[in-house]
C-alpha cells in the first residue's frame, strides 16, 4: 500500500501515482509545471516546448498516441519533431508549465508525479475564447469590432510561432464575410503546415458544403482544390469522425455517391460505438 505521508505536498499542487502496463499510453496534453519519478519499468516520452503544438494533435485534434506515431511521426521534418527521452528506475524528468507531452510505457511501470494545480495562460489564450457564434453576434451588434479582432489576429499570425491555430481560426472567422477568398487561404495556410489537423479542416469543409449545397459553383471548386491536398491525410485519420465528416461531404458533392455511403457508414458505426479517434 501508498505510504500516503510520503507524497505529501503544499496547497498548490497534487500528487499523482501511476501503474501502467507495456504499450499503454497517455496522449497530448498539457497542465501545470510537473516532476515525475520512475520508480519501475521504463517509460518513452514526447515533449513540445509552449510555442508550439504536435502537429496533428493541437487544439481540438483527437489522434490516438498509437495513431500519432504511426502515422504522423514518420512525415515530421527534423525541426518539427518532438523532444524525446527515455526514463527508466530512479529517473526524473521536468515538465515546464504548458508544454504537451506524451508518454508510452515500455514496460510495466510504476511512477510518482508533483504537478502545480494552476498552468499559466497560453499567448493565444484571447483567440482561444472566441467562437464563430461569437463574431456573428457581433457582425450584428458592432461591426467595427470584428475588423479590430481581424487585425489582432493577423498581427499574431504575422509573429511567425508554430502555436497559431486558435488566431488562425479567429482570422478566418472574421474574413469569412469580409473576403472570402482570404479567409480560405488563412486555413490552408495553417493546414499546409499541419496537413493532419482536422479540425482546422473541418471548419472551412463546412462552409464550403453549405455554399455548395446553395448552389455556389466557385465553392465547389475551392472544395475539390483543397482535397486534393487533404484526402490522403484524412483517410489515414480512419477513427475520426470529422474526417469522415469531410469525405463524405465531398465526394457527395462532387458525385461520388457510392464512396459517400461507405464513409457515412463507418461514420455512423463509429459514432454508435463512441468512437471518435
Amino acid at each position: 500500500s501508498w505510504n500516503e505521508t510520503a507524497f505529501k505536498v503544499p496547497e498548490s499542487a497534487i500528487s499523482i501515482r501511476m501503474l501502467g502496463g507495456p504499450r499503454s499510453a497517455v496522449g497530448w496534453h498539457s497542465h501545470g509545471a510537473t516532476v515525475q519519478m520512475t520508480v519501475h519499468g521504463r517509460k518513452r516520452w514526447f515533449l513540445y516546448p509552449k510555442d508550439k503544438y504536435p502537429p496533428g494533435d493541437g487544439p481540438g485534434g483527437g489522434f490516438s498516441l498509437t495513431d500519432w506515431i504511426r502515422l504522423i511521426y514518420p512525415t515530421l521534418k527534423h525541426e518539427h519533431k518532438p523532444l524525446e527521452c527515455i526514463v527508466g528506475p530512479g529517473d526524473m524528468i521536468y515538465v515546464p508549465d504548458g508544454w504537451y507531452h506524451a508518454v508510452v510505457n515500455l514496460a510495466d511501470t510504476v511512477a510518482v508525479s508533483v504537478q502545480s494545480r494552476d498552468q499559466g495562460a497560453e499567448n493565444q489564450q484571447f483567440f482561444k475564447e472566441i467562437s464563430l457564434k461569437s463574431v456573428e453576434q457581433m457582425w450584428e451588434d458592432d461591426p467595427a469590432m470584428v475588423q479590430e479582432i481581424g487585425q489582432m489576429a493577423q498581427e499574431y499570425l504575422q509573429l511567425g510561432l508554430m502555436n497559431d491555430l486558435h488566431a488562425r481560426r479567429v482570422l478566418y472567422y472574421c474574413l469569412m464575410k469580409l473576403d472570402p477568398d482570404k479567409a480560405v487561404q488563412v486555413v490552408l495556410e495553417g493546414t499546409d503546415r499541419d496537413p493532419f489537423h482536422v479540425p482546422m479542416q473541418f471548419e472551412l469543409a463546412s462552409w464550403l458544403e453549405q455554399r455548395v449545397k446553395s448552389g455556389d459553383k466557385a465553392a465547389l471548386q475551392t472544395f475539390k482544390k483543397v482535397m486534393k491536398k487533404w484526402e490522403p491525410h484524412l483517410k489515414l485519420n480512419s477513427r475520426n469522425l470529422k474526417a469522415l465528416w469531410i469525405l463524405n461531404k465531398y465526394h457527395r458533392a462532387v458525385g461520388n455517391i457510392a464512396e459517400a455511403d461507405r464513409y457515412h457508414a463507418r461514420l455512423v458505426d463509429l459514432h454508435g460505438r463512441g468512437i471518435d479517434r
